[in-house]
């Protein structure tokens, strides 16, 4: 593992082999994102992930690279990538909103591309609502029918898709 890392560039590598040592490596990744965000003041942050088979995940991860450079745009990708999902958190000044929406799609569209998600792990939000059809074809029709007999009135979750 150690040499297959390095051969892909790590300049760095930390192995966690207590229970103390895996515990404060934790402790860190939960603190990166405060990281981030003391790094770029002035700025509101966009989150987004998505996950494909781990077959496909560092050509993703470098498509989101790439797909970064030629946007101009700040983002930190991070995860835990062990089962094909990655977060990217985006530094956004106003202006440049509708730039990282467009990122998000194009990333999104890439996962779906390559036989991934939407969303790894947070769900579908607003932003990502357009792509429960592509991404489930005609089940999504299958999954309001389900939530209307477990909810005719609405009750649970109201506002939202399913």
């Amino acid at each position: 593992m150690e040499e297959l890392v390095r051969d892909a560039g790590a300049t760095d590598l930390s192995i966690a082999r207590t229970q103390q040592e895996r515990a404060a490596q934790w402790e860190a990744r939960h603190h990166l994102y405060w990281a981030i965000v003391n790094a770029h003041p002035s700025h509101t942050f966009v989150i987004t992930d998505t996950a494909v088979p781990l077959v496909r995940l560092p050509e993703l991860i470098a498509y989101a690279q790439q797909l970064l450079a030629e946007m101009e745009i700040q983002g930190s990708i991070i995860g835990h990538v062990g089962d094909g999902n990655f977060h990217i958190i985006i530094a956004v000044k106003p202006e440049d909103y509708e730039r990282v929406q467009a990122f998000s799609e194009r990333l999104v569209r890439q996962a779906l591309a390559w036989e991934g998600t939407a969303s790894g792990e947070h769900g579908i939000g607003l932003v990502k609502r357009g792509f429960m059809v592509v991404e489930h074809g005609a089940s999504v029709a299958w999954m309001h029918r389900l939530k209307a007999l477990f909810d005719p009135d609405g009750l649970l979750n109201p506002g939202k898709l399913i």
